[in-house]
């Protein structure tokens, strides 16, 4: 009767455990930021995609999976100056970006992976052939501290200064810690020294 019990159990357990797996990584609809946000300190990995249309043309198309790699010891010195945490941790997360579809640039982005870079690189609009960077690469590295942790544990961070909504919101900076084949051809065309701004 015991061992019922406990097969019972066990595959109870298996079962939970494996719904709780599948809420770990979350799929958001095109541009629905609101769902990044809803599930960024929560869940484990978020996939999005950056849709721009032009009528019921889809003239650029970019997909970005946010994950949480790692939660690393924080430093000594910033462990004094955080009263109350016992074991404080730093969390790391990354972004993998891909180029699928890249016909062109609004005058007025809205949803454009490169809405934020544009203005900052006027040779990007005026590039021969932007359609070289389908296919690109990137990865974007952030990390928050444990002041962010807890602000947003308690609900009320600004989330407007979140780089990694702002990476979903409004695209590609080089205020970012990006790498890549995306970067690096980023880079050439607009004459940027780097995109390794330390966070």
């Amino acid at each position: 009767m015991r061992n019922k019990r406990w097969i019972r159990l066990i595959i109870l357990s298996s079962i939970f455990s494996n719904i709780a797996l599948s809420q770990d990584n979350i799929q958001c609809g095109s541009n629905d930021t609101q769902c990044v946000n809803n599930h960024l300190n929560s869940a484990k990995s978020i996939e999005i995609k950056k849709i721009e249309s032009e009528g019921t043309s889809i003239i650029e198309e970019t997909s970005i999976t946010i994950t949480k790699t790692s939660s690393l010891d924080y430093g000594e010195a910033d462990l004094q100056s955080m009263p109350g945490f016992n074991k404080p941790s730093l969390v790391h997360t990354v972004a993998d970006i891909s180029i699928n579809k890249l016909q062109s640039f609004k005058k007025q982005p809205e949803n454009s992976f490169f809405k934020t870079i544009l203005p900052e690189c006027p040779a990007l609009r005026k590039h021969a052939n932007i359609q070289m960077l389908i296919g690109k690469e990137a990865q974007c590295e952030f990390q928050s501290s444990p002041q962010q942790d807890l602000c947003s544990f308690m609900n009320n961070c600004p989330i407007k200064d979140d780089q990694r909504i702002q990476l979903i919101s409004n695209g590609v900076s080089k205020d970012f810690k990006c790498s890549g084949t995306l970067i690096e051809t980023l880079k050439s065309i607009c004459f940027f020294s780097s995109f390794d701004n330390i966070l």
